[in-house]
C-alpha cells in the first residue's frame, strides 16, 4: 500500500513460509516467539508482560481483554483476531499487517508503530493518546469514537474510515491523507493541520474546523 505525498510503500511483514504450528497461547512473562503460526488459540483476560514476536503469523486467535505490557512485535501478521479491550501499554510495532480484526476498547496509549497497516477492521473507542504513528496505513477500518489526544502521526493514510467523533486535541498530523473517511462530530478540529483530503472532502472538514473556531454560518445577518 503506497503511503501518501509520493513515499514509497510501505514495508511488508518478513514472515517464512514454512512456520511452525502451535495450538495454544499459554504465554508467561518475557516469552520470545519467532517463526511460528497460531491459529484459533485462545488468551482470554490475562496479563503478560515482555511479550516479543518476531516472524509470527497468528489466525483466528482470541486475545480479548488481555494486557500486555512492553509488547514488541516485528514482522507480524493478524487475520481475523479477537482484541477486544486489550491493552498495550508501551507497545512497539514495526511491520505489522492487522486484517479483519476486532479492536473495539483497544487501549494502546503511547504506543509506537511505524509501517503498520489496519485493514478492513473495527477499532471503535480505540485509546491511542499519545501514540506515535510513522509510515502506517488504515484502510476500510471503523475508529468511530476514537482517542488520539496528543498523539504525533506521521506519512499515513486513512482511506474510506470512519473517525466520527474521535477526540483529536492537541494531536499533530505531517502528511497524513484522509480520502474517503468522514470525520463527523470530531473534536480539538483545531489540530488538523498538514492533511491531504481529496475534492469531495472540503465540507466534511471545513465544518467541524469552523466549529473549532468558533465560526458560526447564519444569513440571517444579511436582512438586518
Amino acid at each position: 500500500m503506497a503511503s501518501p505525498g509520493g513515499s514509497p510503500p510501505l514495508a511488508e511483514p518478513a514472515i517464512a513460509e514454512d512456520l511452525e504450528l502451535l495450538d495454544d497461547l499459554d504465554w508467561d512473562d518475557d516469552v520470545r516467539l519467532a517463526d511460528v503460526a497460531v491459529r484459533g488459540a485462545s488468551l482470554v483476560g490475562r496479563t503478560v508482560r515482555g511479550v516479543a514476536l518476531s516472524g509470527v503469523r497468528l489466525t483466528g486467535v482470541q486475545l480479548t481483554g488481555c494486557t500486555f505490557e512492553g509488547a514488541d512485535l516485528v514482522d507480524v501478521v493478524l487475520d481475523d483476531c479477537e482484541l477486544s479491550g486489550v491493552t498495550l501499554t508501551g507497545a512497539r510495532l514495526r511491520r505489522v499487517v492487522m486484517r479483519r480484526c476486532r479492536m473495539s476498547g483497544l487501549v494502546a496509549a503511547e504506543l509506537h508503530a511505524e509501517d503498520v497497516q489496519v485493514i478492513d477492521s473495527k477499532a471503535d473507542e480505540a485509546w491511542l493518546r499519545m501514540s506515535v504513528l510513522d509510515r502506517c496505513a488504515f484502510a476500510d477500518c471503523d475508529l468511530t469514537g476514537s482517542d488520539w489526544y496528543r498523539a504525533k502521526v506521521a506519512v499515513t493514510r486513512f482511506v474510506g474510515c470512519r473517525l466520527d467523533g474521535s477526540e483529536l486535541s492537541q494531536a499533530t498530523f505531517d502528511e497524513v491523507a484522509l480520502h474517503g473517511s468522514t470525520l463527523d462530530g470530531v473534536r480539538g478540529a483545531g489540530s488538523l493541520r498538514g492533511l491531504v483530503i481529496g475534492s469531495d472532502q472540503i465540507s466534511d472538514v471545513a465544518l467541524p474546523l469552523f466549529a473549532a473556531l468558533s465560526i458560526r454560518i447564519e444569513d440571517d445577518y444579511l436582512d438586518s
